[in-house]
């Protein structure tokens, strides 16, 4: 059974196992929530983030990838952990997650979300997604855009001195 971390842990408390499933990016508020909860033990399984604009092949690619990890977990096999999730994100990558978690809130409003890509000590790729509900109109011009994502990254991560953006609303003409 998937379910949050607070779900997860109550129904384990009643026997039944469960595994929370989170994406990446929300790893320090699973963590966070399993503590309050009384379980700083407590591990959800961390899909790679964002599954936000994903086909369904991309979605079902994601869970596969994590389903050992499941399936482990709820028939109680001892996990490595480091090795049973998805590779973590570097020092770089999660600093500059953190920092557009404020951006992404906004976004994800919209329909869109931002997605870091590469993340190294001297450049950063960031991808905008959006979908079919995405609010186009309501997303700032990708001028503007680059500059908001480069002060975000800077900021968390001084060290970048290249900032990509891959905003899918530019049109390539052959």
């Amino acid at each position: 059974m998937s379910c949050s971390v607070h779900d997860g842990i109550e129904l384990e408390t009643r026997g039944i196992p469960s595994v929370a499933i989170h994406t990446s990016a929300f790893l320090g508020s699973a963590r966070a929530h399993a503590s309050a909860f009384g379980r700083p033990d407590y591990e959800p399984v961390i899909m790679r983030h964002p599954i936000a604009g994903l086909t369904p092949d991309e979605v079902i690619a994601r869970a596969d990838e994590i389903m050992p990890t499941i399936v482990a977990y709820l028939l109680g096999q001892e996990i490595d952990a480091p090795s049973a999730q998805p590779a973590a994100m570097s020092d770089a990558e999660a600093a500059i997650t953190a920092a557009l978690s404020e951006l992404r809130s906004g976004f994800n409003a919209d329909g869109a979300d931002l997605e870091v890509v590469t993340a190294g000590a001297s450049s950063v790729t960031v991808r905008l997604i959006v979908t079919p509900e995405t609010c186009l109109d309501c997303i700032v011009p990708k001028s503007a855009l680059q500059h908001i994502v480069e002060s975000a990254v800077r900021k968390a991560h001084p060290t970048v001195q290249s900032v990509e953006l891959i905003d899918p609303r530019e049109v390539t003409i052959q």
